[in-house]
Formats: structure tokens, sequence, C-alpha cells
């Protein structure tokens, strides 16, 4: 939400005008005055609903083509209808929302499901529910998130730097996890399932060839955040957080890089992208991924790796002794579809087999 003078506003997804060229947006506007806040919905010069929250003042607004929340400074959230009915009893949070989000993906209120509400109040709690079921779907701390200082130990000298972070944007993925952007162009992603933070993204691979361009085949769907989730977030962390400034040290580090340098970099670069995809469940990334990292241990010739790789496609070959745990713990499927139809349809072994190494 805009906030301009002890006033905010916001643009609701109106869904009866998609796809008329010739209707007007629909705002939704706070104002907050010394006996509360008022709040107007307009379409142009009409006006289509108005309410008041006495004795409150409105600090963060968003909305869905469904419903529209009022984050306000006592820490009450007030959900209503995008029709301007209160649809839920005011919800309070441990301290005022510093974020709202509702919806899914930024710029994409219809991935995740319109009735998701992601807040982070100002002490670093971040909820989430889903508004239709009136569920808690996720509870947790983004505060480990925003250390402000980083230590690292180099033999007997220890520094610490200031890191400054902050939060860029943060919602649903279409995996239906939260996703938090930092100033710091890193990228966290909740894992449901293991209940804590994972990174997706960073500017850790200094020499890595797939800092600076995405991987071949991804340019083409770079805007896709519903198919293609990561290279949306990665464009969007770019954006953000100046990625001009942050290209040209990339592009200075490489040059200044050997090639064991960049070879180590790209590959645990790819490494950490294919973990995003299946992570994210972006079967088309991954693909992409595997096959450059295919085509990257090829070309290194890295005989473990690609020992490794073919076992995770095609299964172990010996089902006795060390292969029979081996198969045990093999999935026959990635992101749903068999690993034997990657390797089938992609060739992706075929990448491998260009090396002189026998796997």
């Amino acid at each position: 939400s805009d906030f301009h003078g002890g006033r905010l506003s916001v643009c609701l997804r109106n869904v009866d005008s998609e796809g008329d060229d010739e209707a007007l947006p629909t705002v939704l506007e706070a104002v907050n005055m010394t006996q509360g806040c008022q709040l107007a919905c307009t379409s142009g010069s009409k006006t289509l609903w108005t309410d008041m929250l006495r004795k409150e003042q409105a600090s963060c607004l968003s909305a869905s083509s469904e419903y529209v929340v009022v984050g306000c400074d006592s820490g009450l959230l007030q959900v209503l209808t995008s029709s301007g009915k209160r649809c839920l009893c005011p919800i309070m949070l441990d301290s005022a929302p510093a974020l709202l989000h509702l919806g899914g993906a930024k710029g994409d209120s219809s991935l995740g499901g319109n009735s998701n509400l992601l807040t982070i109040t100002i002490l670093g709690n971040l909820f989430v529910w889903d508004l239709q079921k009136q569920t808690r779907v996720v509870s947790t701390s983004v505060r480990e998130l925003l250390s402000n200082s980083t230590s690292s130990t180099n033999g007997d000298t220890s520094t610490t730097r200031s890191n400054n972070k902050t939060i860029v944007s943060a919602y649903m993925s279409p995996s239906q996890c939260p996703v938090v952007i930092l100033s710091t162009m890193e990228v966290f992603v909740f894992h449901q399932g293991m209940l804590c933070w994972q990174r997706l993204l960073d500017s850790a691979y200094p020499y890595s060839t797939f800092q600076l361009s995405p991987v071949a085949g991804q340019d083409k769907v770079m805007g896709d955040s519903n198919e293609n989730p990561l290279a949306s977030l990665r464009v969007e962390s770019m954006k953000a957080n100046l990625g001009a400034a942050n290209h040209h040290s990339a592009s200075s580090l490489l040059l200044k890089s050997t090639v064991a340098e960049g070879n180590d970099d790209s590959r645990r670069h790819l490494e950490d992208l294919m973990n995003a995809a299946v992570l994210l469940k972006s079967a088309e990334e991954y693909r992409t991924y595997l096959i450059a990292y295919a085509k990257h241990l090829a070309a290194s010739q890295d005989e473990e790796r690609i020992r490794a790789l073919a076992t995770d496609l095609t299964g172990p070959i010996d089902m006795t002794g060390e292969g029979a745990a081996v198969a045990g713990s093999w999935s026959s499927s990635i992101l749903g579809m068999s690993s034997h139809r990657w390797n089938v349809r992609d060739g992706i072994l075929t990448y491998v087999f260009v090396s002189s190494v026998q796997v």
C-alpha cells in the first residue's frame, strides 16, 4: 500500500472488470483522523462503500479480489470482503503489522489462493492464515533472517560486519510456502515440513558463471512467476536491490577468478539452484538446471559426481551390499515425474558421455 501524510491507498483486483480495458480501477483508501480511520472504496468518481475503524490508526493495507485487510498501529487487523462487509472479528497481533500481503506471488493474487493472508509484525513474527477456512497456515519468526551482524574467523582473527538487513517484500509462493526477500539480495523460503527457513538465493557464488546470466533456455520465461518462480524471485531481488551495482561487482570478481574457482562455484551454484527448484516445486526450472549441471560435470570430468548423478537418475545397479542401502533411500520420481523419464526425455546422461569418464 502507498502511504502519504496519514492517507493509505491500495488497488483492489475487481473480478467484474477483468478483460475490460475501459474499466476504472477500484481503489481502497484509508484516512487517519483524530476519531479513527475512515475507509472509502471508490471506482473513478463513484463511492462503492465506506467504513470507520474508531480509535484506530491504519499503518498498512492489502487487498485482493475477495478480501481487504487493514493493519493498525495497535496490532489489530480488520478483515473485510471486497464489497465492504466485515467477515471476521478483528485479529489481534503481538505488535503492529509491518507488512501485509493477501494472495500469492507478488503481482499475481491468483497464486496461492486469494484467501491467504501473510503478515509480519514489528517484533519480527510472521503469520499466515487462510481466511476462507479460518485456519493458521504458518507461525514463525523472521528475526534470525534479520541479524544485524555476521562474524567470521580467519585463523586467530575474528571479524564482525554490519549487514543492515531489511525486508523488501514477503508473500506466499505457488508451492504454498512463505517467501521473504531481503535488501541483501538474499531470498528465503520457509520449509513447511522441516519448520525452518532455507536460503534460496544469495550472492555467495561470486565466481559462478550463472551469477550474471540465466541458464540457457530460462531467459524466455523469466517473467512467468507461476511456471518459473525461482527466476522471477531472482529478477525481483536484483531489481529491489539495485542489481546493476551487484552486477558490476560480480563482473570484477569473475575477471579475477581462476578456472578452478569458476568451475567449483558454478557447480555449487547449480546444485543449490536445483535444490531451490525442488523446494518451490518448479519442474521446468529443475529440468533446465539439471541439464546445465550434467553439461558442467561432463566438461569438468568430475567422475565422482557423474556417478552420483547417474545413480540419482537411473537407480543403483547393484542391489546387494551398499547398493541395497542406496536403493532403499533412492526415489524413483522427482517433482512427480519418474527419474527414468527425466533421463530419457532430456537425454541428460548423453551430456555425460561426451567426456572420457566411464560412468
